[in-house]
Order: structure tokens, then C-alpha cells, then sequence
């Protein structure tokens, strides 16, 4: 896109977040190799929040910016959807052994800890980032000005981070340690080498990503349950990802040529919108599952119990992804329409 608009939003970033978002919701439709986008896609998300962090505001600024768009988004459709199940639990007989782990993880959600496993699984990636966020803004602030400061904060986040590798926490915490380095890498590298982020060569991209499909196979990692078998071999590959995917977004940001304009615009879209798709890929993907049931000539609402993919084998994973990501964006574009649209984004449950 060539508006003003989104230059200032700069459309590198959009295409690359909408790159990330594809991966997000391949790796959860279960797509051939996915192994390969969890070695990035999350490391990739981080390192383009670091690079976009904002140290002119004010401690509580910049804290109250976070809330309106990262935290209460996260917290409240969470609650909402907790209610939600709690209601049909007691309506279908089942409230006592629901209604104490269902009390636990709201209180949990609020401290962003914990998310709704069922439906909005993928949201813990937003409460990690509020938290991130903020401990980073108070770092940042903590850390006198000197000539090596980005240095000691990196070193800071790299330390956190190999606690984190090397030491499993409960409710999957050891993920967002992790990932804290990778945003303050994203901030590393915007001030002491810039022009990391100005390379448009696509022989470096093909480059980076021949390294990284080469290298991917000797790394497996599971972050939700913290395993690695190589945890440097991890740091490499989601580095290597995250440049290849961040160079390309680039290049592309740079062509002119009419053939690459609709893929910019898509790929600009998904970036803007990526927040609603990572939000609501899991409930889209039950539709796919009510009509596998349809199929196999099973009840409807076993969907509402099962788990969120029924299968994914085939090219069954193929309509995972497209409803992942084309149901979550006409469901948030009707969450924005209407009266109910306008008190959404009032209250900041929904980014405007």
C-alpha cells in the first residue's frame, strides 16, 4: 500500500506481521513441516515489538497505552468467554467441577497468566507481551544513560531468558522469559545496528532462509513445556527465521510493479489485523470441526466439547487455515460495526 497512512505505520512491519500471523495459524492448523514456523514465528512477533518500542513517553504513559491496547483486550474476551462456558457448564449439569479451575484461571488471567485453553488459546501470546512490555519500560528506565546501556539491558533479557530456559515454571511462564530477549534484541539492534533492519536484499533472505531450513532440522522445541534439544541451536534459527521473513517484508515493501501490489495489500491487512486472527484462529477453526461432524454424521454441538481441530490430516489442515484467518477477520469486522461495534471499542475491548 502506498497511502500516508501507511507509511507512517510503516508497511514493512504490516507485511511482516502478516507473514507472522500465517505462521501462527499454519503451525496450529497442524501443516505439513510445521516444526519449522515454531522455530520463529513467536520470536519474530517479539523482535518487531522491540523495534517499535516507544521510549518517549512516560513510565505511566506508556503503561496506560499497553492497557488500552494489549491488556484489557486480552483480559476481558478471556472473562467473557470464561462466563460464557461457566453458564453452559451449570446449564448442562456440570457447574461443581468446572466452576473452581474456571475461578482460579480469571484471577490468573487478570495477573496475565493463564488464558482460556478451550477457545482462546493462543491469547496468552498477549499477555506475555503486556508483561514483557512493561518490565522492559522499567528496565529501560532503571538503566542510566550511558555509552553501553542497549548492552547491559540485551544482557539483562539474555540472563532472564536463560533462566527461563533451564528452569520449567508453572502456568508456562518460561516462555514468556524466553521471549523478553527477542524484544529487547528487536530494541538492541533498531539502535546500535539499524541497518540490520534496512537490508532489501532478497540473495540475503534466500541466504538466511537456506541456513535456517538447514539448521531447523537438528532443532525441535516445544516452548509451551519448555523442551529443547538445543536451546543456542534455537536462539540461531529463530533469528535466522525472524531476518529472512523481516529482509523479505522489506523487498517487498519496495516493489512497484502492479503483480505485487495485491500482495502487499493481503499481506498489510493480515499484519493490521493480526491481533484479532491470533485472538479468534481457534474459535474459527470449530466451524471447520461441526462440519467434519456433519459429515461423519455426528451431533453439531460435540464441536462445543471436543478439542479445537477434529483433523487436521489430508489437506483437512489446508481449511484450519483458511478459516483461521478469513472467519477471524469478518467476525472482528462485525464486532466494529453497529452500536455494539462502537461500545467495544469505547470500552478498548476491541483496538478501533
Amino acid at each position: 500500500m502506498t497511502s500516508k497512512v501507511n507509511k507512517t505505520r510503516m508497511e514493512w512491519i504490516d507485511i511482516a506481521k502478516g507473514f507472522g500471523i500465517i505462521f501462527v495459524v499454519y503451525g496450529h492448523a497442524m501443516g505439513p513441516e510445521n516444526k519449522y514456523v515454531y522455530l520463529f514465528h513467536l520470536p519474530l512477533f517479539m523482535i518487531l515489538s522491540g523495534y517499535v518500542y516507544n521510549d518517549r513517553d512516560s513510565f505511566f504513559r506508556y503503561v496506560w497505552k499497553k492497557i488500552l491496547t494489549i491488556y484489557i483486550p486480552f483480559v476481558s474476551i478471556n472473562i467473557i468467554v470464561m462466563l460464557i462456558r461457566m453458564v453452559y457448564a451449570m446449564a448442562n449439569g456440570f457447574w461443581n467441577d468446572l466452576a473452581a479451575n474456571r475461578i482460579e484461571a480469571m484471577w490468573q488471567t487478570l495477573l496475565c497468566l493463564n488464558k482460556d485453553a478451550g477457545y482462546l488459546a493462543a491469547t496468552w501470546y498477549l499477555g506475555a507481551l503486556f508483561l514483557i512490555s512493561v518490565a522492559y519500560r522499567l528496565v529501560d528506565m532503571i538503566i542510566p544513560d550511558f555509552r553501553f546501556r542497549q548492552y547491559v539491558i540485551l544482557a539483562i533479557f539474555a540472563a532472564i531468558a536463560v533462566y527461563g530456559f533451564y528452569n520449567t515454571l508453572p502456568l508456562l511462564q518460561s516462555r514468556t522469559l524466553i521471549l523478553s530477549f527477542f524484544f529487547a534484541l528487536g530494541r538492541f539492534l533498531k539502535v546500535e545496528v539499524p541497518g540490520v533492519f534496512r537490508i532489501r536484499k532478497l540473495l540475503i533472505a534466500i541466504l538466511f532462509g537456506t541456513l535456517f531450513w538447514t539448521l531447523g532440522h537438528f532443532a525441535e522445541v516445544v516452548m509451551a513445556t519448555n523442551k529443547y534439544n538445543n536451546r543456542v541451536l534455537f536462539v540461531i534459527c529463530a533469528c535466522l527465521g525472524s531476518f529472512t521473513t523481516i529482509i523479505i517484508s522489506g523487498w517487498l515493501e519496495d516493489r512497484k510493479l502492479f503483480l505485487f501490489i495485491p500482495l502487499k495489500k493481503l499481506l498489510s491487512l493480515l499484519g493490521r489485523y493480526s491481533m484479532d486472527i491470533l485472538i479468534w484462529h481457534f474459535v474459527a477453526f470449530r466451524l471447520v470441526v461441526m462440519y467434519q461432524l456433519y459429515l461423519e454424521g455426528e451431533p453439531l454441538l460435540k464441536a462445543i466439547d471436543i478439542g479445537s481441530r477434529y483433523n487436521t490430516d489430508g489437506m483437512w489442515w489446508l481449511l484450519y487455515m483458511l478459516a483461521g484467518i478469513i472467519v477471524s477477520l469478518l467476525w472482528s469486522a462485525l464486532l466494529r460495526v453497529g452500536p455494539w461495534g462502537r461500545l467495544l471499542k469505547k470500552l478498548h475491548i476491541i483496538r478501533p
